[in-house]
């Protein structure tokens, strides 16, 4: 297997998008490093700098194999991972990533084994990697001040329509939301994958609730309480919707989504109507596409 040439911005990029905020603490997220190791043997082989690269590189040969291939092959269980392994990650660790030949050094086949042992041990450590909600949080955690800001711009139904495109556009070019996807589509009944997705899905739902909670009270219609609970039933499928939707190839977004465009804003119709008061039901019910 070729790699590269990368470059060191390449990477920093890659890392904006899967790594995880300063502070996190890697050894509450992998299990299976050190396994035969004592309890500080492996918190602190968890914590070790490559450990953390190590993952960051499998993710990225997952998105290059499935994602960003030319050619679309079926994809199942057995062949996830197949291209995972100690000497692939070697030899992408080698193709110019890195600035420094320490760096480099320290991302050989034997610290690999001596972290994990064998390759399945390290997939299922890359499962947990991957769902950690940090790096998903953050995406939202940056996109929406810039929503509540424009809350005090333009009307109820203009902001509606602009942060579903605010939303879809963030999705569709976000690799950690694709890589979420595959996953969770090729392994729908791995109950690791399942967990995290039920988990990543609650706090999604929770920080979505917290901002819609913000912006109903400045237009002057503060949500319910009860509207939490009910956008834990309606939001999933809010969020089946917003993922499975793919714009057609050639096609420009604004002309290829008037139907997502009437769901998303029905959807939220039915989740306010408790508690919205009749004009703003009203602008609801009038957002369509341009």
């Amino acid at each position: 297997m070729k790699f590269g040439p990368h470059t060191p911005a390449q990477w920093e990029t890659w890392r904006s998008y899967v790594s995880g905020d300063e502070g996190e603490d890697l050894a509450f997220v992998l299990k299976y490093v050190r396994r035969d190791g004592s309890f500080p043997t492996q918190m602190k082989w968890a914590r070790a700098p490559w450990t953390r690269t190590f993952c960051d590189l499998g993710l990225y040969l997952i998105y290059q194999h499935h994602i960003q291939r030319t050619e679309r092959r079926h994809t199942d269980q057995s062949r996830i991972f197949a291209n995972v392994n100690a000497s692939a990650l070697q030899e992408l660790a080698l193709s110019g990533f890195f600035a420094t030949e320490e760096e480099t050094k320290q991302l050989n086949v034997d610290r690999f084994n001596d972290t994990w042992g064998q390759q399945s041990a390290y997939c299922r450590d890359l499962i947990h990697y991957l769902f950690r909600p940090d790096p998903y949080l953050r995406r939202l955690r940056a996109m929406h001040p810039k929503l509540l800001q424009a809350a005090h711009e333009m009307p109820l139904g203009e902001w509606v329509r602009s942060t579903a495109t605010t939303e879809i556009t963030s999705v569709l070019g976000s690799p950690l939301v694709s890589l979420h996807t595959f996953v969770e589509t090729v392994l729908p009944t791995d109950e690791d994958v399942r967990g995290h997705v039920h988990d990543l899905r609650l706090r999604r739902l929770q920080t979505w609730a917290d901002l819609y909670e913000k912006v109903f009270t400045a237009y002057g219609a503060p949500i319910a309480t009860i509207w939490t609970g009910r956008a834990s039933r309606s939001g999933s499928r809010l969020w089946r919707e917003e993922r499975s939707y793919e714009p057609r190839p050639g096609q420009p977004m604004s002309r290829s989504m008037p139907l997502y465009w009437d769901r998303w804003s029905s959807s939220c119709s039915r989740q306010f109507s408790i508690s919205l008061p009749t004009r703003l039901k009203r602008a609801l019910s009038e957002v369509r596409s341009p």
